[in-house]
């Protein structure tokens, strides 16, 4: 991935073009993981007990009795601590509660641990930033404009169809943020916004 930002930057600049990065952002609370997988090397009675208790916690959500689902979500990822969907549930149980920065990190481990990661993983958005600064390209940090809105908006910076029409594609607000962000940077010879 760092290989080839620094190669799509010497061919832009060899055609003469300017370069903006856009960092990764994506929907964190509206967009469950695509494949969820059990934690290599755990029992198949682990595996069982997880699958119970993931179970048991669903009439919690649909009642909205966040604290006995976070309960049994808990025990499930004491037994399988790499599964995305638990984290993804866990990450909705504790936003419903209010407590918005644990619901965050949920969030990103379930998408960090989805097996078919159609979302930027962790690692992706430093790369971005990482590259941006060796190769002196101009940076739109996206997911840090979302964010700093929502926060603005709801009080809380986690990601979803407030900005989304899916996993990773922009609302049309979405996408009007961004062009403006662009427009901004192109303005401007160095850019980090």
């Amino acid at each position: 991935f760092r290989l080839s930002l620094d190669n799509m930057v010497k061919m832009a600049r060899s055609a003469g073009a300017r370069v903006i990065f856009v960092s990764p952002a994506s929907n964190l609370k509206d967009s469950s993981p695509f494949k969820s997988q059990d934690t290599p090397g755990i029992s198949s009675a682990d595996i069982q007990r997880t699958w119970q208790l993931l179970t048991m916690s669903k009439p919690m959500v649909w009642e909205k009795q966040w604290p006995v689902a976070l309960n049994f979500l808990d025990q499930a990822i004491k037994l399988n601590p790499r599964k995305a969907e638990l984290h993804f549930r866990r990450g909705q149980a504790l936003f419903a509660m209010g407590q918005f920065d644990t619901a965050k990190k949920e969030f990103i481990l379930a998408r960090d641990e989805d097996v078919c990661p159609l979302r930027a993983l962790t690692p992706m958005g430093k790369i971005v930033a990482e590259v941006a600064k060796k190769q002196q390209v101009m940076l739109v940090d996206y997911e840090d404009l979302l964010e700093k809105r929502m926060l603005e908006q709801d009080n809380h910076s986690i990601l979803g169809e407030e900005y989304f029409l899916d996993h990773v594609h922009p609302t049309i607000e979405g996408h009007k943020l961004l062009a403006m962000a662009l427009l901004k940077c192109h303005s401007r010879p160095i850019c980090r916004s």
